[in-house]
């Protein structure tokens, strides 16, 4: 990343942007679930909960459907189908 780090209007920015490097990443665990009470083909009941998280993460944020060992999560995301 080229950031002029002696400008004075990209200071706060270059502050935070260090800060956030600094601390990592933030893990999010996503956990879906039917709640409609009706009958769904197999087949789309499973599409529906396999969340897919492609396009969610950014540069300091993972999202992640399925859980993995040895990574502590920092927040948690429930969607719920009704």
């Amino acid at each position: 990343m080229n950031i002029n780090k002696d400008k004075k209007s990209k200071q706060e920015y270059v502050y935070l942007l260090d800060e956030a490097e600094f601390k990592g990443f933030d893990y999010v665990s996503v956990f879906t679930k039917n709640e409609t009470n009706m009958i769904i083909p197999v087949r789309l009941q499973n599409d529906l909960l396999d969340f897919c998280t492609l396009g969610l993460n950014d540069k300091l944020t993972v999202y992640l459907s399925n859980k993995q060992k040895g990574i502590g999560y920092d927040y948690g995301m429930a969607i719920h189908f009704r």
